[in-house]
């Protein structure tokens, strides 16, 4: 009897459910590693060819790595803002110790 679902589908699951896990941990170099090993399993999937076994648990595991995939991009997404708001501080401070300099001297 063959899987539910194609092979690579739910391989792509399992490591989109890690990816969402280490981007929750900011891991965002091993997101990347998995996104990679990732990225052919899905073309890999696509188009689905022949007559599904389950097409609705088919269907249900490519609405899960969407979602997951939702929830990596918000968390980048709130990440990227962190870095650019530490960024901006640091050129305040940057800037303030500039001018001190230039009233101490």
């Amino acid at each position: 009897m063959p899987p539910p679902v194609p092979e690579p589908l739910a391989e792509a699951l399992k490591l989109s459910e890690r990816m969402s896990l280490l981007a929750g941990e900011a891991q965002w170099d091993q997101v990347r590693s998995l996104e990679e090993a990732r990225r052919p399993l899905l073309q890999r999937c696509f188009p689905l060819h022949g007559d599904l076994p389950d097409p609705a648990a088919t269907e249900r595991q490519i609405r899960r790595i969407l979602e997951l995939d939702r929830r990596v991009m918000e968390l980048a997404g709130a990440a990227r803002g962190e870095v650019q708001e530490a960024l901006r501080r640091m050129s305040q401070g940057r800037a303030a110790i500039q001018a001190y300099d230039r009233v101490g001297t």
